[in-house]
């Protein structure tokens, strides 16, 4: 096994694993903000949408859950840190009168795009 890898074989398998482990899950939230969403329009109070969301993505704090206040406006971003930084996959924007959901496919979701949708449709 030790050939193998001083070989350069099993390396040439491992760091790419490692690479894509690191690096290729989740997007930047800037490029979330980017994304194509989901428009939901908000048929209770902006606060009450808001406080329902955070405690129905609740398991998903500290480590993979990033809030945003803007005033009126909040974003919460569900993602991981990798290799230092943020990814996201799913950004919920509250703002004025709608959520805004968009979603990254990544390697490892953090919620099944059901998921997400039944969680912000159960908040309205």
């Amino acid at each position: 096994m030790a050939a193998l890898f001083n070989g350069g074989y099993m390396r040439k398998i491992f760091v790419p694993i490692v690479a894509l482990g690191l690096f290729g899950c989740g997007v930047s939230t800037s490029e979330m903000r980017a994304l194509e969403f989901k428009s939901y329009p908000i048929k209770q109070s902006e606060d009450h949408v808001k406080q329902c969301l955070l405690d129905k993505l609740n398991s998903f704090r500290p480590d993979r859950m990033l809030i945003n206040e803007y005033g009126k406006h909040t974003e919460i971003f569900i993602g991981a840190t990798q290799a230092g930084k943020f990814r996201s996959f799913y950004l919920f924007d509250i703002l004025h009168n709608e959520i805004k959901m968009s979603h990254y496919d990544g390697v490892f979701p953090a919620l099944s795009k059901s998921e997400a949708d039944s969680i912000v449709t159960s908040c309205l």
